[in-house]
């Protein structure tokens, strides 16, 4: 399970359900991006799953590897 999302990571689903794995700015952003094709600056958000996980038992395995991941991605 991926804990990281791209603004344009094409989720497919209904915006509640979007909002529920990334929070409703995220959710928002991505519709700024890939429906209405507005010109955003890359970037990712840390989805819910994670700080769920966090809260619940710490830094999560594998956190920092998607987190460098995407940081990459965003020097571009």
């Amino acid at each position: 399970m991926g804990f990281v999302y791209d603004f344009d990571y094409p989720h497919n689903l209904p915006l509640p359900e979007v909002k529920a794995i990334v929070g409703g700015k995220a959710a928002n952003i991505g519709v700024m991006v890939n429906e209405l094709r507005l010109p955003v600056p890359p970037g990712f958000v840390v989805g819910t799953a994670c700080c769920k996980a966090y809260l619940s038992g710490g830094w999560p395995n594998g956190l920092d590897a998607e987190l460098a991941e995407h940081m990459a991605g965003v020097r571009r």
